[in-house]
């Protein structure tokens, strides 16, 4: 909720380590930039979608914080430090 409130769009919130059949066929179709919590769960979370979906970019809050506690300003310096153009 937090990136599309701050105009990032077609996202998709994957609540915990089930990644849903969905985001592993999107994946396949398009460029996908995972953006995961700064902690132990963001980067459980990051494993399991390398496991099955393709991921382009990784975008990470920074450490021991949620993305949903981010401002803009570090949301969108998190997706700039990835590489990916707008």
């Amino acid at each position: 909720i937090n990136l599309l409130k701050y105009g990032i769009k077609n996202t998709i919130a994957v609540g915990g380590t089930n990644v849903p059949p969905t985001v592993q066929k999107i994946s396949n179709e398009k460029v996908v930039t995972a953006f995961v919590d700064g902690d132990r769960g963001g980067e459980l979370i990051l494993r399991e979608l390398f496991q099955v979906a393709e991921i382009d970019f990784v975008a990470r809050a920074p450490k021991s914080l949620e993305v949903e506690e981010l401002t803009q300003k570090q949301i969108i310096k998190g997706i700039a430090l990835t590489g990916v153009k707008g």
